[in-house]
């Protein structure tokens, strides 16, 4: 796909980021607002926030969601849209996310432990994301619990250590 066809499948769901990062809480307003420039320079060929992983030399962070419920043939129309709009914003607090912790755990960078509120910011927002599409009594609600990295919630323990996050 190309980073144009990519964009306009994308698109559509930028506003719901941006209103999102919008309301976030006062305190961690100037450390998103850091994030975002930093995705943008990290992983944008344009350098623009709305630009990250676009094209092929990025992973496809923000349109794997579509493929699998292409994949699972879900039907297009009212609850699919809401499914990728809740998804895509899911895999942006995602993204985001690894990016903070990476940097936090790097020796040589400069972000510090201030950043841990937006860390559990950006997990509660994303986990919140994904529990709207994933139904309460889903075999797969486990993985939503997950996706906030909540090691107390029922069988995270089993998931984290699938993915390779808990030994």
């Amino acid at each position: 796909m190309t980073p144009e066809a990519e964009s306009r499948l994308t698109a559509r769901w930028w506003d719901d980021v941006d209103r999102l990062f919008a309301a976030v809480p006062p305190a961690l307003s100037r450390q998103l607002k850091l994030l975002e420039y930093d995705l943008a320079l990290r992983y944008s060929q344009t350098g623009q926030f709305h630009d990250v992983f676009l094209g092929p030399d990025h992973p496809p962070a923000l349109s794997v969601a579509t493929w699998l419920l292409g994949d699972l043939e879900i039907p297009s129309g009212a609850h699919r849209d809401d499914m990728e709009r809740r998804l895509f914003v899911a895999s942006v607090l995602l993204a985001a996310r690894a990016q903070t912790v990476a940097a936090l755990t790097d020796p040589d960078g400069f972000t510090t432990n201030d950043r841990i509120a937006l860390v559990q910011w950006l997990s509660d927002r994303a986990a919140a994301e994904v529990a709207r599409v994933v139904p309460h009594d889903s075999d797969f609600r486990v993985l939503a619990l997950a996706a906030g990295l909540d090691a107390k919630a029922p069988g995270a323990d089993v998931v984290l250590r699938l993915i390779g996050l808990e030994s």
